[in-house]
């Protein structure tokens, strides 16, 4: 991901702009749109261009046949690790419902007064939930309800978060708010759910791995926190 203000205009003058052109005078979804847009992947792929899916407000790119230019940072990790220090077109190519497939291939090396590593994350947590704490990371951090009673928590949406019958509240520090609940089963196991998410994930072995799996499964479903 990379916030909007580091998006570039995609100005590159070659064989991909004539097609993006092509792709994007469209007025209705046609067969010869699905053809223009096949012959786009392929000539992508001629030139060696990676695929990812990425999220909308992550990539700021929603339609297909969008792109612009990005210069990676010289730490980036991610998706796009692959091209540090390099300035990449990344185009769109694939619409879902939540995501979209795109496509980054390198257009040359980020000028030298423009490379640059991102600044240190800040992480910070509420004040009240430096108690009971069951599991900490740099960025993650889980705590016991009891630590927090009366517990009124918000989605940053504003929304209340249903807490009943919660045994644990996981916080993101990045986004500096709760992001997913957990709750220990009679038979020892654990169940844990994204909040505001309302798909319910099987139980998992133990509480440390429903952590851990709710934690990457927010990074999948980041379009709930923005």
């Amino acid at each position: 991901m990379f916030e909007r203000s580091q998006k570039i205009i995609d100005d590159i003058q070659d064989e991909i702009t004539i097609l993006l052109a092509a792709l994007n005078n469209r007025t209705t979804w046609t067969q010869r749109c699905k053809d223009e847009l096949e012959n786009l992947k392929k000539a992508l792929l001629k030139k060696k261009y990676k695929s990812f899916l990425g999220h909308p407000s992550r990539y700021h790119l929603s339609a297909i046949g969008e792109s612009c230019l990005y210069d990676v940072p010289l730490d980036r990790r991610g998706e796009l690790r692959k091209f540090r220090g390099m300035r990449v077109r990344i185009v769109c190519v694939s619409s879902g419902r939540y995501t979209r497939l795109l496509m980054a291939g390198v257009t040359g090396e980020t000028p030298k007064d423009l490379q640059m590593k991102r600044p240190a994350r800040q992480y910070a947590f509420p004040e009240h939930s430096q108690q009971d704490v069951v599991y900490k990371s740099l960025r993650y951090l889980v705590i016991r309800k009891i630590a927090l009673n009366p517990l009124h928590l918000q989605t940053k949406r504003g929304e209340p978060i249903n807490l009943e019958g919660i045994d644990y509240v996981l916080f993101d520090g990045a986004l500096r708010q709760p992001i997913a609940v957990l709750q220990n089963m009679a038979d020892g196991t654990a169940c844990a759910r994204l909040v505001g998410y309302r798909k319910e994930n099987p139980p998992y072995k133990s509480l440390h791995s429903a952590i851990r799996s709710v934690i990457q499964e927010s990074s999948r479903q980041s379009w709930l926190f923005t």
